[in-house]
């Protein structure tokens, strides 16, 4: 409530000064009046006595009702002063927290424009975010995944291997991407909730769809935990297209269903509910599996 009566004296600053001075001359004009109609003469007074106790009683009448009009006035004005310091401090705040964060992305940026992937002749395979759709075909291409055994704990464990290999192969690749990519999130899950998420749309944003399958792989290993928990705080795989979706259809239950936002709504054919036997059992076999390619 006071807050909003703040911002509408700083819009109508203007008005609320004018409005002080026409209460200020009604004032001076009432007490004229009153001094008029009860010391009422025929003619205007020449005696300098007489002038001397009409100043005594305008001023003894005004000057404290004016002085408290000043006083008003003055408070008014720190106080705006203030909140403006206070907005002008805020903006540079926010300012330098827009330059680390742009700064952080743009270092992000970089990481992935350096990545190569090399042939055994040291020629180069691919470069910058094309690695990922190498190591993702990599992942899937000719998988058994695609012909899934019937028993999900196999097929769990298949999985896992097939990612531990492909994490031992690029590591080079994956290590310093993923590394880099957990600070950007951390550091934006450390800033204020009018700001975070704005920024958490942006590094979304800039996620193609095979680095969000990869993250999604590695976040359920151990060393991916604590990614795990920021992928479903700020719904991270939102925006996983339908393909990948069917794809890894028999391990989103191992995510909270908070990891994949409004897909839920969007695909409501796909169970995406998390399952504690799942989360327990089917985890444990994908980081027992880790470890023992690792």
């Amino acid at each position: 409530m006071i807050s909003r009566i703040e911002r509408h004296l700083e819009k109508n600053i203007i008005a609320v000064l004018v409005v002080l001075f026409i209460v200020s001359l009604i004032s001076y004009l009432v007490a004229v009046l009153f001094y008029v109609w009860a010391f009422r003469t025929e003619s205007i007074s020449g005696s300098s006595s007489d002038w001397s106790a009409f100043g005594d009683y305008i001023g003894g009448v005004l000057n404290p009702f004016f002085a408290f009009l000043a006083l008003i006035t003055l408070i008014m004005t720190f106080h705006l002063q203030w909140r403006q310091a206070k907005e002008s401090k805020k903006d540079a705040e926010r300012t330098s927290v827009e330059g680390r964060f742009f700064k952080t992305v743009g270092l992000h940026h970089s990481i992935v424009s350096d990545l190569k992937i090399y042939k055994e002749s040291g020629d180069v395979l691919a470069s910058g975010r094309d690695c990922f759709r190498i190591i993702y075909s990599r992942l899937f291409d000719s998988f058994q995944l695609l012909f899934p055994d019937p028993k999900l704990q196999q097929r769990m464990k298949m999985f896992a291997q097939r990612w531990g290999e492909v994490y031992e192969s690029y590591f080079s690749c994956l290590d310093h991407y993923f590394r880099n990519l957990y600070y950007v999130l951390r550091y934006v899950d450390g800033l204020n909730d009018d700001i975070r998420d704005e920024y958490v749309k942006i590094v979304r944003a800039q996620l193609s769809a095979y680095e969000i399958v990869l993250l999604f792989c590695f976040s359920l290993s151990d060393i991916g935990t604590d990614f795990k928990a920021i992928i479903e705080k700020y719904a991270l795989f939102q925006d996983i297209p339908k393909k990948e979706l069917n794809l890894l259809n028999d391990y989103l239950c191992l995510y909270s269903i908070e990891a994949y936002g409004d897909l839920p709504h969007k695909y409501p054919k796909i169970d995406f509910k998390q399952r504690i036997d799942a989360d327990e059992y089917l985890a444990e076999k994908f980081n027992k599996a880790w470890e023992e390619k690792l």
